[in-house]
């Protein structure tokens, strides 16, 4: 109610607001301007007042005096005799508020004052008006040409002029096409207009185009600007615009050099920043130091990048640096920065200049001299040091001599201070000798001079004795050796006379010249030696002893020196060598004796012994000992005596060995072959030096072979081996004639025997024997087993099996189950420790094995338990059946059926087939039951297995699985079928009977809008307006059931989907009322499915 309210009222207003605009005083419509483009479609309107004025009569258009066409709804469109009425139309539609005049293809001198002339049946001065329309056709210009100032080329939009140089004179000339009204020319250099002369030239018609032309001086101003040339006018929806841009270069305009404030120290580092601002291009920068250009070339200054940072409004800033370590050099010195670019080289005028003048504090500069000073024990020396600084005064003056600081006194300095730096050295001595440097310092810091004062002083020499080579000298070698009398002390150090002792005794002193004056001139060359050096040719034992040396150089003779030792190594004498015993036997003990006279020097370190060619490495004594003897000591030996200095002469002597009777190969204890070997033999090896003989003895009785053809005997003799260290041998083999024996194969009990190897004596030993026994083998056969089936209930731990095998030699045995590599024992016994389960249940198998070969034998482990079952539901012959299934050992099984209920039981008796229990299900039964089985063996019975079946129901109830989800997706595929088809229906029916109910509103649909249309006057009541209202009222919850059949309330509702549409229900009436009458029918409440005509409304 509330939302039709609100629609009434707005189109109340609405009708309000049209009536204020159509009747006031204010009508702005009768006068209008409208423009189009040249060629274009034009609709000018005409406001009408058809339905207030009693309809239209007849509507004329006129261009100024001239009629374009007269319309009537009646006569229809009578067209003037003009181009423009052919050209003509209007858009007209009944009751309509608005036409239009359409004119096609729009000309120039389509232009003018329109005058729509509307007449309406009713005549009054409201209705009847003329409304005046101004037509103006525009033309739009189609392009923009700017040129420069001599005119040769156009000017695209986004072109940029230039490079151009501050101060140049531009202009620009911006022209547009022809337009109507004649556009309009303007430059822009962003959002300011600019002044520029303005020029246009139209013709008659009124078409015309315009031209701007900027003249300027290019200043900094123009830096990043761009020049907009924009042509406006009516006809276009956007200005044409074409944007030009300039390329304006200028000169530097400020700059500035940083880095130094104040004074720097020396060493520290410097960065000067040259920065160069507002130039266009970057400007170029250069450093000097006073007149001198600094090059990139330069060492000592590194010019650091030069950076160039760009500006908002185009110009660059140019940053140079300036890098370098300042020194007392750079003290005063002026730094300059110059800066141009190429405006200023082309206007000729003089780079930008800055510069700056560094003050450097420095640490003193020293310089020493004289270089050198040489002066005697006990004089004087002075040594000056000279400086130059920043400051100048002095903090602090040191003199160091090799490096260490001197502590100066007034007894033996005099000045290195701070007023006088120079040094003074009074009584020199050999402690002031060194290398003199001196350190001053000011404020800045110290420094130490590059120069430096080297000092002698002369005094006698102190030496000592060097010898080369400084080891033992052998003799043999014939060496020489060089003996240097070295000065530990003194100076000058060179030696002008050298005397030279051996053992306290005067050698020689050299030079020779100065004991005799009347030398020839081959005895004058010996006066231009060293004397410090003296030559000991092809040094022998005799050159032995301690030599020392005493020296003398410009100071005079020194002391004598210590004693140094040169010692002289010789080899040992002759060597000499005998044994004992004098008869050498295998295995026996023998010493061997080495022995020498003179023992050398050094004495005797050791003893080489020589087997053969062989040197025994690990012996050095002089008494070699072997023990015991072997075949390696039958060879020849030598010995000698050996020290530092070499080996001794040699001697040498032979050791002849003997061997007694011995197995090389004796005969093992036990001899085994299988029983059809296809050779069978064995053999001993006996070492005997000389050699012996070899007998073959069987269970005690030697064999005749020439009586005997089972056996024969091969002799192989051997020499000595000394890869083996076996003497003289002989290898003896008893082999068996197999072709003697039957079938060619052995015996496995009778050809047991024990076989003896014997040798005879040789003089040196007794004979030896060796037996073996002879034993034939054969894998393992004639197995046997306690027990071929082990009977155990399960859970219980089953009785021990064992197997036995006849084999030589013994077999060794294993237990596996059947399908199992697994060994479970490696014994001829089976013990089961633990319970076993029903997986133990199988066959195991027994396996004896030997080197020969291998048989296995089985038994069964059989595991009993009691059965276990299980119900299963089948279908024979159209019947139903419950089927008990068992599994147990043993398999054979009884059953018994029973029902879970106490109150019911089974009537019918179960079958047995197959080991299974079949029983048949009773059709009558209609209950729920659920059935037990229990089977039972030997072992016991099983647990109760229970299967529940439901009674006799309908078909579709015994479906089950795959076939039943099918069945329920068809019917509700079906179901959903049916119930689409009925709304289907009821939908078709309904909209029917509402057709044939209400024939009217075929032709309004929309009842909301055509309310209004169809109401009564308003002193006419409705059944509507006599209807008492409750409210909305929810749908009651059980049928109604009247009191009186005679008796409706108007709020009843008699169908169950809701509250009564009382708006619809008016509607309805009222369209009832305007029918023929019809015969009236008794209504009555519709609780059972009758229903009245108006039903469908409510």
């Amino acid at each position: 109610m509330m939302a039709v309210s609100s629609a009434i009222y707005l189109v109340l207003s609405s009708q309000i607001l049209f009536g204020i605009l159509v009747n006031g005083s204010v009508e702005p419509w009768k006068k209008s301007e409208k423009s189009a483009e040249i060629g274009s479609e034009v609709e000018l309107p005409c406001i009408l007042k058809s339905p207030r004025c009693g309809g239209l009569h007849s509507i004329k258009w006129y261009r100024g005096p001239q009629r374009i066409f007269i319309f009537s709804e009646s006569s229809g469109t009578t067209r003037g005799i003009n181009d423009l009425a052919g050209r003509s139309s209007m858009n007209y539609d009944a009751n309509a508020t608005k036409t239009f005049l359409k004119i096609e293809n729009l000309r120039i001198e389509d232009e003018g004052l329109y005058k729509c002339e509307a007449t309406y049946h009713a005549v009054n001065r409201e209705c009847n008006n003329v409304q005046h329309i101004t037509l103006n056709v525009t033309i739009k210009p189609k392009f923009i040409r700017v040129t420069e100032e001599d005119g040769m080329m156009n000017l695209t939009s986004g072109t940029v002029l230039g490079p151009m140089n501050e101060g140049t004179m531009i202009m620009l000339n911006c022209e547009s096409d022809e337009g109507k009204p004649v556009p309009t020319v303007e430059w822009y250099k962003g959002d300011q207009r600019l002044k520029a002369i303005g020029s246009t030239k139209v013709h008659e018609t009124g078409i015309g185009s315009g031209s701007s032309v900027l003249q300027l001086q290019v200043s900094r101003n123009e830096l990043g600007a761009t020049f907009v040339c924009k042509v406006s006018s009516p006809a276009l929806t956007e200005p044409l615009t074409t944007d030009i841009g300039l390329d304006v270069h200028v000169r530097p305009l400020k700059m500035d050099v940083k880095g130094v404030v104040g004074h720097v120290v020396s060493g520290t580092k410097i960065l000067l920043e040259c920065k160069v601002s507002a130039a266009r291009p970057p400007a170029n920068v250069t450093w000097y130091n006073a007149t001198q250009l600094l090059a990139d070339d330069n060492e000592r200054f590194e010019m650091f990048e030069t950076k160039i940072d760009d500006n908002s409004d185009g110009t660059s800033e140019t940053s140079s640096y300036l890098a370098f370590t300042a020194s007392e050099f750079d003290n005063g010195k002026t730094f300059s920065c110059f800066a141009e670019n190429s405006v200023t080289i082309m206007e000729g005028v003089k780079p930008m200049k800055e510069a700056t003048t560094i003050e450097v504090l420095y640490a003193p500069i020293v310089k020493m001299s004289p270089v050198n000073i040489t002066v005697n024990e006990t004089e004087d020396f002075v040594m000056i040091c000279d400086y130059e600084a920043n400051p100048a005064s002095l903090v602090s003056v040191k003199w160091l001599r090799d490096g260490e600081e001197l502590v100066l006194d007034d007894e033996r300095y005099e000045g290195g201070v701070t007023e006088q730096t120079s040094l003074t050295v009074k009584n020199s001595s050999s402690i002031d000798m060194g290398i003199y440097t001196c350190i001053l310092s000011n404020s800045v810091g110290k420094s130490t001079s590059d120069d430096e004062i080297n000092v002698s002083i002369l005094y006698k020499p102190t030496v000592q004795v060097i010898v080369d080579p400084k080891l033992p000298i052998n003799e043999a070698e014939r060496l020489n050796v060089s003996l240097t009398c070295d000065v530990v002390t003194g100076n000058p150090i060179n030696l002008n006379s050298v005397r030279w002792y051996l053992d306290g005794d005067l050698l020689k002193e050299l030079p020779d010249c100065y004991k005799n004056s009347t030398l020839n001139d081959d005895t004058m060359t010996f006066c231009d030696i060293d004397p410090s050096k003296l030559l000991l040719e092809a040094v022998g034992r005799s050159f032995h002893g301690n030599y020392s040396c005493e020296g003398r150089n410009d100071a005079g003779w020194g002391p004598i020196s210590s004693s140094t030792p040169v010692t002289v190594y010789y080899k040992p004498g002759p060597a000499t060598i005998k044994y004992e015993p004098k008869s050498v036997v295998k295995g026996g003990s023998l010493n061997i004796t080495c022995s020498v006279i003179d023992l050398g020097r050094p004495h005797v370190t050791g003893y080489k012994w020589i087997r053969g060619i062989h040197r025994l490495a690990d012996q050095e004594n002089a008494v070699l000992r072997i023990d015991p003897v072997n075949l390696r000591t039958k060879a020849n030996f030598t010995c000698m005596a050996y020290n530092d200095a070499g080996d001794g002469d040699s001697a040498t002597t032979f050791i002849d060995v003997s061997a007694a009777p011995a197995f090389i190969h004796p005969l093992p204890p036990y001899h085994g072959y299988v029983y059809n070997a296809v050779n069978v033999s064995i053999g001993c090896r006996v070492e005997c030096s000389p050699i012996c003989n070899v007998t073959w003895i069987k269970n005690n009785i030697p064999i005749d072979f020439s009586n005997t053809q089972s056996y024969y005997v091969t002799n192989v003799y051997h020499p000595a081996d000394q890869g083996t260290s076996d003497f003289e041998s002989i290898q003896s083999n008893l082999t068996w004639n197999l072709n003697t024996w039957t079938n060619g194969q052995l015996d496995r009990y009778k050809d047991n025997d024990n076989f003896t190897c014997e040798s005879s004596g040789n003089g040196i030993g007794k004979g030896v024997t060796s037996t073996t026994h002879f034993q034939v083998e054969f894998p393992p056969e004639n197995m046997t087993i306690s027990k071929n089936v082990i009977d155990v209930i399960v859970d219980y731990i089953p009785d021990s099996v064992k197997c036995s095998a006849v084999a030589h030699p013994e077999p060794t045995f294993r237990w596996y189950r059947e399908g199992s590599t697994d060994t479970i024992t490696q014994s001829s016994v089976l013990v089961f420790e633990t319970k076993v389960p029903k997986r133990s249940n199988g066959t195991y198998i027994c396996e004896a094995i030997n080197r020969h070969g291998s048989q296995n034998i089985s038994t069964y482990l059989n595991v009993l338990y009691k059965p276990e079952c299980q119900i299963n539901k089948e279908h024979i012959n159209g019947e139903d059946y419950l089927v008990c299934t068992a599994i147990g050992n043993p398999k054979e099984c009884s059953f018994g059926w029973s029902l879970k209920s106490d109150n019911d039981s089974i009537d019918q008796m179960a079958e047995i087939r197959d080991g299974k229990s079949y029983l048949l299900l009773d059709n009558s039964v209609t209950n729920f039951r659920t059935y037990l089985c229990i089977a039972n063996n030997s072992i016991g019975y099983s647990n109760p297995c229970e299967r529940g079946v439901p009674g006799n129901l309908p078909w579709w109830f015994h479906l089950e699985g795959d076939f039943l989800i099918i069945v329920i997706i068809v019917a509700t595929v079906i179901l959903l079928v049916i119930i689409v088809s009925c709304i289907i229906i009821y939908l078709i029916c309904r909209r029917k009977r509402m057709q044939a109910k209400y024939p009217g509103q075929g032709t309004n649909n929309n009842h909301v809008d055509s309310v209004s249309e169809g109401l009564p006057d308003s002193d006419t009541k409705t059944f509507y307006e006599n209807l008492p209202f409750h409210g909305i009222q929810n749908p009651p919850n059980k049928p109604f059931k009247p009191e009186f059949t005679d008796l409706d309330y108007a709020d009843v509702d008699y169908r169950s989907y809701g509250p009564i549409n009382y708006k619809a229900a008016s509607i309805a009436l009222l369209q009832t009322r305007k029918q023929p009458q019809q015969q009236q029918i008794e209504r009555r409440p519709q609780m059972y499915g009758v229903q009245d005509d108006n039903e469908e409304l409510l």
